[in-house]
């Protein structure tokens, strides 16, 4: 007796109730319709603009426009950009006399103690002079202690310039080094008050 050979095709689940022509078609009535094989044709859609900028990011002309116009609007108030760099002078003047200008270096204050701070000064010379070593010179820097509780002063290096051309540096000894009480209305008196206002974050107006 000869058997036919298996039928291997893939069986579908409840194909054996399907009879007739075994083209399966959906239930009439319930809307149901093929999908598309593609989408509709719509309007391009650009990811870049012609320029090459990308239109997601950030805008740079509107920003700089903007900035513009605020710090137009501050400058027609009166008010600085809050972004402009606020310059302060390093050296403040604190003293003028007809042949010596003194300033005092608000960037370089240490504080020693309470109410005595080391600061630099700048003593500047309206004609150049000859210094102690023979050299000529047209100003010089002290670092010098001030103590504002006692208001006195005291030196302990001296660098002097001619120009931007450093002279010589002068390093006082311990057993040299003397506290200098500020006469009235000198310019030890000047230096050593102004000096300790701006050692205490209070600079004073500056000396024209």
């Amino acid at each position: 007796m000869v058997r036919g050979l298996p039928n291997k095709r893939l069986k579908l689940a409840g194909g054996d109730r399907v009879k007739g022509s075994g083209v399966l078609c959906p239930l009439a009535g319930h809307g149901l319709r093929p999908a598309p094989l593609r989408r509709r044709a719509g309007r391009p859609q650009l990811k870049r603009d012609p320029l090459g900028r990308n239109r997601k990011g950030p805008d740079i002309m509107s920003d700089v426009k903007v900035a513009v116009h605020a710090a137009f609007a501050l400058f027609a108030l009166g008010l600085p950009p809050s972004y402009a760099p606020v310059q302060t002078p390093r050296w403040v003047r604190v003293d003028r006399r007809p042949d010596i200008v003194v300033y005092v270096d608000r960037w370089r204050i240490d504080t020693l103690e309470r109410g005595v701070f080391q600061v630099w000064m700048k003593w500047e010379l309206t004609a150049p002079k000859t210094a102690p070593d023979g050299k000529k010179i047209d100003h010089w820097l002290t670092h010098t202690t001030i103590d504002c509780l006692r208001f006195r002063s005291l030196d302990t290096q001296l660098v002097f310039y001619l120009g931007d051309t450093l002279q010589s540096t002068t390093a006082i000894p311990d057993s040299q080094r003397q506290w200098v009480a500020a006469p009235p209305q000198s310019v030890g008196e000047t230096t050593v008050t102004r000096g300790c206002l701006i050692a205490l974050g209070k600079p004073p107006d500056e000396v024209r």
